[in-house]
């Protein structure tokens, strides 16, 4: 069931709460006692104000009050409806009012589901076959190793630091010149004296300058 609106006076009276039982329903606010909602306030006129409400909408007018009806600091000079936490003024005394939000039916009936099957314990993995018999029925699997290939020569080792070092090969150096006639060796291999060394010199430095004589001769 939803609640009924309200009123409670802030401040400038009795702090009272005020409810709108009836889903149709007139009330008059005064200081009067013949009034359906009487505030005791010197500031509120003996009829002050009119509230009505229909079904979940409430308005409020003035009827002609000395002071004046305000809504949120507002003065009515028509009815006006309310809404939830509206600030209404009579006179010097301040009243709010409270529109509670209407209740969502709950539905009592709860539906009932079957409880679901628990699911069914997953089977365990068969056991890898055994490499040898066990009883009746087992089946014996050989693994036979694969065969080497022959036909791939097996690498040769890698040849050592010190293996591969070679020998230095001896440096092949020219042969000397053969040395002039004059200047070799004698016939038994005996180094030639001074006298024959003479004598080769003496024997070149003529042959020269007839040489040039005869150049001489034929070119002048």
């Amino acid at each position: 069931m939803a609640a009924n609106p309200y009123f409670e006076i802030q401040s400038g009276a009795e702090k009272v709460r005020f409810e709108l039982a009836e889903p149709a329903v007139d009330v008059v606010v005064g200081r009067s006692s013949e009034c359906q909602w009487a505030i005791p306030s010197s500031g509120v006129s003996r009829r002050h104000a009119r509230i009505c409400r229909r079904g979940s909408e409430v308005t409020i007018e003035d009827i002609g009050s000395s002071n004046g009806t305000f809504v949120n600091s507002e003065r009515l000079s028509a009815p006006r409806p309310l809404r939830d936490q509206d600030l209404v003024r009579l006179g010097s005394v301040e009243i709010r009012f409270i529109a509670p939000p209407p209740e969502a039916a709950v539905d009592a009936t709860i539906a009932v589901q079957p409880a679901s099957p628990p699911p069914a314990p997953a089977e365990p993995p068969p056991p890898p076959p055994s490499d040898s018999p066990t009883g009746t029925g087992s089946t014996t699997r050989s693994v036979t190793p694969p065969l080497p290939n022959l036909d791939v020569p097996p690498p040769s080792p890698a040849p050592s630091p010190a293996a591969s070092r070679q020998p230095d090969a001896p440096v092949a150096r020219p042969a000397p010149e053969p040395l002039p006639p004059w200047l070799s060796a004698s016939d038994d291999g005996s180094e030639p004296s001074v006298v024959e060394l003479v004598a080769i010199a003496a024997g070149s430095f003529l042959a020269v300058f007839a040489l040039g004589a005869l150049l001489i001769r034929f070119l002048f």
